[in-house]
């Protein structure tokens, strides 16, 4: 869980400062600015993909892989996705309020206890309430698929999937909207 959180992390603190580290080629050169935070975004998926090969040979050596491991590609793609969702929504707010930066800390501590990334749930009710939670959806899956040998129902998998989709066609939605503004604002 770890692995894949600080992905999340890192891909959303990317995003969020890839407007200031290129604010010079924003302002003089028309380059559309949902390349620069999705460049931002994109870089940490190199990462990802390597510890996600690091980790299923180390699992495989030691026995524990399930022979449901190609399914992770889904929850993998899904979390890529909400990653980078979330790094547009941070990094648009972030044009605005400066702060966000800090705010986005803190933010991201929360998260990350609200998302079962170092503990597992053994209460029903409590597990659907963090179904909520999209980042928990998909750590769900990445550990069932790699470790638990668990097939969850396609509704489960499904309403992952749309979500994470649609998360972020509603952040690139938004982002492409104000992008305009952006240059000015930096």
């Amino acid at each position: 869980g770890v692995v894949y959180w600080t992905f999340f992390q890192d891909c959303t603190f990317s995003g969020l400062q890839a407007l200031t580290a290129k604010i010079g080629v924003l302002k003089s050169i028309h380059v559309p600015v949902i390349l620069v935070v999705l460049a931002g975004a994109l870089s940490t998926v190199i990462t990802i993909v390597i510890n996600t090969a690091v980790l299923v040979l180390t699992l495989a050596v030691w026995g524990k892989l399930s022979h449901l491991f190609p399914l992770v590609v889904i929850p993998l793609a899904c979390l890529i996705l909400l990653a980078m969702a979330v790094a547009m929504l941070v990094a648009l707010a972030y044009v605005h309020f400066r702060d966000i930066g800090l705010v986005w800390h803190v933010a991201l501590q929360a998260w990350f206890w609200l998302t079962p990334v170092v503990y597992t749930v053994r209460s029903p009710e409590f597990e659907e309430i963090l179904y909520v939670n999209p980042a928990a959806r998909c750590l769900y899956l990445i550990r069932w698929f790699l470790v638990y040998d668990y097939l969850p129902s396609l509704r489960f998998v499904l309403i992952t999937v749309a979500l994470c989709v649609g998360l972020f066609v509603l952040a690139l939605r938004l982002f492409l909207r104000r992008q305009h503004l952006i240059p000015e604002s930096l």
